[in-house]
């Protein structure tokens, strides 16, 4: 992600990289062990916290402008990903295995890309879309409050009620919301502490690198000793109230320390186009695993799904590279934007290489 319009924060791209990783992981199998409790911990409420982070807000903004903004960058591309997935899925609907799709109405599907709540009967499609509308109304939503309420500590507050609120919903609503307005309640939480938290982040980030790797395992322990049942945001399953909302932000800390220390291309490269990888992973996963079958040796079943995951990104290297380079505006970009913005990092990182966290 950009910091007005000029920087990128390598930290921020390292931990989307980890995210999605741990997505992809979670959308296996591995999800049903204890990677799955681990990672379903903080991994959306990582990119909600990290969304917020980079939120910014003026009073003096028409709010009709930053609304387009929106509309170009996270509705434009779940629109576009959400119709060809729609396609994929009635190849697979026709010519699939026809167990699988018994209980399925390809109808409600279709309106599913409406609708966009994140179950299957309504995305089975392509169903980690979800968080791109979830992600719009969290973002409309922490708009219309902070335009409401300017002290910070009122703020706070506010963010507090939004998170007992998602809670209760998770209890006591049984029913998935259009747009995932219900899991915004507890989204909105997230990305509000991104927002502000920004200086504190910073200042945390600025430490030498052995506190920060210090203060990263510390937080990864802390996490793990309060993973004592499984979560996950956009089905409301939350588990206990503190439990849910302390796992969540040691595992954000952890990850945001340890993509401070590090420096790996690969996850900084896999965060910079976290969206497409997002959007693209869950119809990949199928045609991964059939590659998998087609060894001619048998691998233990973590290892397959390990594999299964590992070629899912490998595949969606060439559709990232097309996509950047050729059709930047199904993510919301525009082609002179996105040369002009590799120019800018490539001089940047020319002139200052020794900078470990800014390119």
């Amino acid at each position: 992600m950009e910091t007005g319009g000029k920087t990128r924060l390598v930290w921020a791209d390292q931990a989307k990289g980890f995210g999605i990783i741990a997505v992809v992981i979670g959308h296996t199998a591995l999800e049903y062990g204890w990677w799955g409790t681990f990672i379903y911990s903080f991994h959306m409420p990582l990119f909600f916290f990290l969304s917020g982070f980079f939120f910014s807000w003026s009073p003096d903004l028409p709010a009709a402008e930053q609304i387009r903004k929106k509309v170009r960058t996270i509705l434009v591309p779940y629109f576009v990903f959400a119709g060809l997935s729609y396609l994929y899925f009635l190849a697979r609907y026709h010519f699939g295995t026809p167990s699988y799709y018994e209980d399925l109405d390809v109808w409600q599907v279709f309106a599913g890309i409406f609708y966009s709540a994140g179950t299957r009967e309504w995305m089975d499609f392509n169903l980690p879309l979800w968080f791109l509308t979830c992600l719009f109304v969290t973002e409309m939503l922490f708009m219309a409050v902070r335009g409401l309420i300017r002290h910070k500590a009122a703020l706070t507050a506010a963010l507090a009620v939004f998170a007992i609120a998602g809670y209760l919903d998770g209890i006591y609503n049984p029913f998935k919301l259009p747009w995932g307005i219900d899991v915004a309640l507890t989204a909105v939480a997230f990305f509000g502490a991104g927002y502000l938290s920004k200086e504190a982040v910073r200042r945390l980030l600025a430490r030498p690198a052995a506190v920060r790797l210090a203060l990263g395992l510390l937080f990864l322990v802390l996490n793990i000793a309060a993973l004592t049942e499984r979560m996950n945001v956009n089905m409301k399953v939350h588990g206990q109230f503190y439990d849910f909302y302390f796992a969540a932000f040691c595992g954000i800390l952890w990850c945001l320390l340890l993509s401070s220390v590090i420096r790996s291309k690969a996850l900084e490269y896999l965060g910079r186009h976290s969206l497409i990888l997002m959007a693209v992973h869950m119809p990949m996963l199928g045609i991964a695993g059939r590659l998998v079958g087609l060894l001619p040796f048998s691998l233990p079943s973590d290892g397959a799904e390990a594999l299964r995951a590992a070629l899912v990104i490998v595949m969606a290297l060439p559709v990232i590279y097309v996509i950047h380079r050729h059709f930047p505006w199904v993510i919301g970009k525009s082609r002179k934007g996105m040369l002009l913005r590799g120019k800018r990092m490539h001089e940047n990182e020319v002139s200052s290489p020794s900078n470990p966290t800014i390119i």
